[in-house]
């Protein structure tokens, strides 16, 4: 009785664990594009469709370049990135050349 019980309560948390990790993977959307403007608090990309595309930086945004940490100002139109938005639609991320290391 007290191992199916045990059993039944390490099945509710793997369940939970994995739910958790499942909503936390959606808050987060990865973008790429070539860099056509960025600064003041804006981040313009231009999209695999050509189409440029505006976005909101977020102030705690973390700049990757070649996988040491940069600046925002470090990067120009031109430059190829990936770049994360946070739940709120913001850019909260943006690595250029190598990706970081997780």
């Amino acid at each position: 009785m007290m191992y199916r019980s045990l059993a039944l309560g390490l099945m509710a948390l793997a369940v939970g664990l994995f739910v958790t990790t499942t909503v936390q993977a959606k808050d987060k959307k990865g973008e790429h594009g070539v860099i056509s403007s960025v600064g003041g608090g804006k981040l313009v990309v231009k999209g695999a469709d050509g189409a440029d595309k505006s976005y909101d930086v977020a102030a705690d945004c973390a700049v990757t370049i070649d996988g040491q940490p940069g600046k925002i100002e470090d990067l120009k139109a031109g430059d190829k990135v990936g770049f994360m938005l946070n739940a709120d639609g913001k850019v909260a991320a943006i690595h250029k050349g190598h990706k970081p290391k997780v």
